[in-house]
């Protein structure tokens, strides 16, 4: 069984003190922990951030559901963005078909020029 040593960095990086010898079973759940705890390092150093975007969302939820105004402006905006959106949407989707168009101009264009070449053989 191999085994890693953690390093622990004092005084600038000049000298590296071992912390502790653990195998390679224990670094995946010290990795997992340490995810973890940066995670939750993050959503307590950033806790007023997501309450105040939280106490936004419930505002203008209660803004636009109680507020018929508000709520048919609301409703107008997010229709005209949804309307852009499935616009791109199409737009994207009709450029992926040009393959069958291009095929059928091909075919046509094949066509007309044997046409072409059978009626200048009949003049």
């Amino acid at each position: 069984m191999s085994c890693l040593l953690v390093y622990w960095h004092l005084s600038g990086g000049r000298s590296h003190t071992p912390l502790l010898l653990i195998n390679h079973s224990h670094w995946r759940k010290y990795r997992a922990l340490t995810t973890v705890r940066n995670l939750l390092d993050f959503l307590r150093k950033y806790s007023y951030v997501f309450l105040f975007l939280l106490l936004e969302l419930a505002s203008m939820a209660l803004l636009f559901r109680f507020n018929s105004y508000q709520g048919s402006v609301w409703y107008t905006a997010a229709n005209a963005a949804v309307a852009r959106v499935n616009g791109w949407y199409y737009g994207f989707f009709s450029y992926l078909n040009l393959e069958s168009v291009n095929r059928g101009l091909t075919e046509e264009n094949i066509r007309l020029q044997r046409e072409s070449n059978a009626l200048r053989e009949a003049l």
